[in-house]
């Protein structure tokens, strides 16, 4: 019994140290990808939410923008830019037509990257 724990707290030691590799792999990519957002798509607000934020990993982690001022017309183009900059996959939220639990949620717990 005692080396299953030995086994599982050494497991999860393993799991954390994973995510915090991979959270700080997105961090160092979110200045270009705000970037490209900002100067490309022309948005004036971009803010990370999700399981990002969290210490906890996650099962399948991907990359949470909140953005304001991206045309509709052209989210499908800006998310397949992002796609080939990002570690993670990415999930643009529109603020203007998002689902508004989630908008509200991104606002009340999320870090805003960007804000012109």
């Amino acid at each position: 019994m005692i080396r299953f724990m030995v086994a599982l707290l050494a497991r999860a030691r393993r799991e954390q140290a994973e995510w915090e590799a991979l959270r700080s792999k997105v961090r160092e990519a979110l200045p270009g990808l705000v970037a490209v957002l900002v100067c490309e798509y022309g948005v004036r607000r971009v803010t990370l939410f999700g399981s990002l934020l969290r210490s906890t990993p996650s099962q399948r982690p991907d990359i949470d923008l909140l953005v304001e001022g991206l045309d509709a017309s052209r989210r499908a183009e800006a998310l397949g830019r992002l796609f080939l900059l990002a570690p993670l996959p990415v999930d643009l939220v529109p603020r203007e037509i998002g689902r508004p639990e989630i908008v509200q949620r991104a606002i009340e717990d999320g870090e805003i990257l960007y804000a012109a």
